[in-house]
């Protein structure tokens, strides 16, 4: 559903689950970091607990999402390895598998980079690595929504702006128009794409679409 851009209907049959159940929470994760909603997307620490340690290591994994999308690439492979410490190889792989591309690509180059600097193997850090690289190999398991999605001229301008890291302010000036003209094409865009999350959310959907490529 989520791969067809039917989120509603996701969060619906999400609905219909038992709410005791551990797949519950694992699929209630997957499903706000797919529709951009981060900041929920990791469960509060007083609920951790209840996860069984499938649904712990997943959680880890969701944060080391957070993380590399963020820069702090340091911090990556920690939560990484945190989630393979609690679930195991088997754990890793199915979050690996169900996460987009872009994502394991910036989990392969922080890990890289982190162990670099540190010059020091954590215990299970090769079979961390070794999972990245299978995933790397596969395609995803969401295809791009099979629709046609039209964005305006102008709406492209916006993503690759956003993906400059521009603001409001500046993408207004650079373009002459309003901050409310551009909070506007940001609003428009964002419904074509089926975006609830942050702008940057905008911007990843675009990108899996192949509207724009990445910076």
């Amino acid at each position: 559903m989520l791969a067809e851009g039917r989120s509603g209907e996701a969060a619906d049959l999400l609905g219909t689950l038992p709410a005791d159940w551990e797949l519950t929470r694992i699929a209630t994760l997957h499903y706000q970091l797919i529709v951009g909603n981060r900041a929920r997307a990791t469960e509060p620490e007083r609920l951790i607990n209840r996860l069984g340690p499938r649904g712990r290591a997943f959680n880890s994994v969701v944060r080391a999402v957070g993380l590399a999308r963020d820069g702090f690439a340091e911090r990556v492979r920690e939560a990484l390895l945190s989630a393979h410490a609690l679930g195991g190889a088997g754990s890793v792989r199915l979050a690996l598998t169900l996460l987009p591309r872009a994502d394991v690509e910036l989990f392969s180059s922080a890990v890289e980079r982190d162990a670099e600097q540190r010059g020091v193997r954590r215990s299970g850090e090769e079979e961390l690595r070794r999972l990245i690289a299978n995933r790397l190999e596969e395609s995803d398991v969401f295809s791009p929504p099979a629709r046609t999605i039209s964005l305006t001229e102008r709406e492209l301008i916006v993503l690759a702006a956003i993906d400059r890291g521009m603001s409001l302010a500046e993408i207004a000036s650079e373009e002459f128009v309003s901050v409310n003209t551009v909070k506007s094409q940001i609003n428009s865009l964002k419904r074509k794409l089926g975006v609830t999350g942050p702008r940057e959310a905008a911007v990843e959907a675009a990108v899996q679409l192949g509207l724009i490529r990445r910076r």
